[in-house]
């Protein structure tokens, strides 16, 4: 049987009139903040559901949120940022999707519509777009403008729309190619896309302010072939970074350090380093990205960044019910571990 606003009212000593205020977001509504919680509480406890396509047909405010992320291999960044804005829309009242698409712009723009019919208010989109489409600046506009014209609001987590949060590793990758260089390890390689805009190249470059980006790049990077490690499981990619450490230590065998473009791809590569008994710290140092727990973990010196799933939280939170554009740079948490 489904929960009425009769039950929540008996179940939190409150008028029904008082619970649909609350739970209608009703401006009339001089509950204080403890009420207000308890009656969302309360509901979420007894499962409440609210009848949205009654409200979608009267014209009224429907505190909805979805969250839409790429279909593909799930993530920790994903996981635990979607995991957040669950608990963040939930806090506030909101009802909130989670679903997924492919990166092609038909889907992203059909499920968008499809969230849009269904009376949703405000849309996160987690990396739904392809930042290597050549349509990339006319598909975000296309997706704007499909928003904006049901008066609704969006932003988006790292891909070129017009409202979007980024995550900057730009200084994380300074601040360890800086600690390379006193630690004497000059002669290191970064295993990472060859994307000059990207926030890896581009911190890279501004390590060396006495080269030109070329010379940065035939120096320092050794390219990684995102056809072979995209969206890819942990197992297929921790190999392909053991095979990829295996080639870079044939090619440099005095090599002193290693970036990798993830830890994944560096855990694969820890795994010949022990078989050729080469020691993290001593005698090569290593760093990655995202610090996942296997890193942090390890009890090893290799250093690493990670997302600042809080702050980005926090900003998807702010922004997801604004419309002007905007593009937010939020820089990550870095972690220099030395031996």
């Amino acid at each position: 049987m489904a929960v009425t606003l009769k039950d929540i009212a008996a179940a939190t000593g409150l008028s029904m009139p008082t619970v649909s205020q609350i739970l209608n977001h009703r401006s009339g509504n001089y509950c204080s903040e403890a009420k207000c919680k308890l009656v969302f509480k309360v509901a979420r406890e007894l499962g409440y559901r609210q009848r949205f396509a009654d409200k979608i047909q009267r014209g009224d405010v429907t505190h909805t949120a979805a969250i839409i992320c790429p279909l593909q291999r799930s993530n920790n960044v994903t996981t635990a940022l979607t995991m957040k804005l669950l608990d963040r829309f939930e806090q506030m009242g909101f009802s909130c999707y989670v679903t997924s698409v492919d990166q092609s712009f038909e889907s992203c723009y059909r499920k968008i519509g499809s969230m849009l019919e269904r009376g949703t208010e405000r849309l996160i989109l987690l990396g739904v777009l392809r930042t290597t489409d050549p349509d990339a600046a006319s598909n975000a506009e296309k997706i704007s403008r499909l928003i904006t014209s049901h008066h609704r609001t969006y932003i988006g987590y790292g891909r070129p729309l017009l409202r979007d949060v980024s995550q900057d590793f730009a200084p994380a990758v300074q601040e360890t190619v800086k600690y390379f260089l006193e630690a004497g390890a000059d002669n290191f390689k970064m295993i990472t896309p060859l994307w000059t805009t990207s926030p890896r190249i581009q911190g890279l470059i501004a390590s060396f302010p006495e080269l030109s980006p070329d010379e940065v790049i035939s120096k320092y990077v050794s390219p990684l072939n995102m056809k072979e490690n995209y969206g890819q499981d942990e197992d297929t990619i921790m190999q392909y970074g053991y095979l990829r450490t295996v080639e870079l230590l044939k090619q440099f065998p005095d090599i002193r350090g290693i970036y990798y473009s993830s830890d994944e791809l560096l855990l694969g590569g820890l795994r010949y380093l022990r078989e050729q008994h080469i020691v993290p710290g001593k005698d090569i140092l290593l760093a990655g990205f995202n610090n996942i727990p296997a890193i942090r973990n390890s009890g090893l010196p290799i250093s690493s960044a990670a997302h600042d799933i809080d702050l980005l939280c926090d900003t998807l939170i702010a922004e997801s019910g604004k419309t002007e554009p905007v593009q937010i740079m939020i820089p990550p948490k870095i972690f220099i571990r030395k031996p």
